[in-house]
């Protein structure tokens, strides 16, 4: 028992010594992704990084849209093709795409090659929507 005692102490001893120093961070590069709105903290705030493409996928609620940097460098990031959300759920889905111009993505998440969308309804006491995307893959989006 005084082994363990004495491992979990020196364990907290350790923790409590990184916590104490912050972690020494060097800036590789920079972009700004759009103009924000009355400077809107929700624009460029929420991202996932998709590391089979290097590239990052960043919600943008004022534009109804994910833009897309190409970060294969990362000292020299690149702007991508935006998806338009409205867009391409209509160009998947046709009259049934649940999605309307003013809905607003407010989270993306990558899990191996499913990227996937939380978008709120533009209107806001109606349901918003998941959108389901094959990262790398010439498959259509699926909307829910």
């Amino acid at each position: 028992m005084k082994s363990f005692a004495f491992a979990a102490t020196a364990a907290l001893v350790a923790l409590s010594t990184v916590a104490d120093s912050p972690p020494a961070l060097t800036p590789l590069g920079t972009l700004k992704t759009g103009p924000l709105r009355g400077e809107d903290p929700r624009i460029a705030e929420i991202n996932a990084y998709d590391s089979a493409g290097r590239r990052i996928y960043v919600v943008n609620p004022l534009n109804g849209r994910l833009d897309v940097i190409e970060a294969s460098d990362p000292a020299a990031p690149l702007a991508g093709v935006p998806l338009d959300l409205v867009s391409e759920c209509q160009s998947a889905l046709g009259t049934a795409c649940p999605l309307v111009a003013g809905g607003e993505p407010n989270s993306v998440a990558i899990q191996g090659r499913l990227l996937v969308v939380a978008v709120a309804n533009a209107v806001r006491t109606a349901n918003g929507h998941a959108v389901f995307f094959k990262l790398r893959g010439a498959d259509k989006p699926l909307f829910l």
